[in-house]
């Protein structure tokens, strides 16, 4: 999504996917929680929300298991200091929460 995004190698491929009607594209909100942070980390705050505002745009969906807060909290949390992930054996993708100090 980030490459879809920024317009990297790949995104065309995303955008023929995005723009044909017979598929349909869903992100999980802790994927979108990382590219929040992602873009967070390399263009501010309203930079991620555009982001994420362009990829709902382009037609991606949201899967919602977690409230919208909560993940972008995480996503600034994670932008503003370095927090270590959280692997946990059971999940082939990591997951990552804050600790507190």
């Amino acid at each position: 999504m980030i490459a879809f995004l920024r317009n990297e190698p790949g995104a065309e491929a995303v955008e023929e996917i995005l723009t044909n009607p017979s598929h349909q594209c869903i992100a999980h909100v802790v994927n979108l929680s990382e590219l929040y942070t992602w873009f967070a980390k390399h263009g501010g705050i309203p930079v991620a929300e555009s982001a994420v505002a362009d990829l709902i745009a382009a037609g991606i969906e949201q899967r919602y298991d977690i409230d919208d807060p909560y993940w972008k909290s995480v996503g600034r949390l994670r932008s503003e200091k370095h927090l270590r992930p959280i692997r946990l054996p059971a999940r082939k993708t990591p997951f990552h929460l804050p600790i507190a100090s």
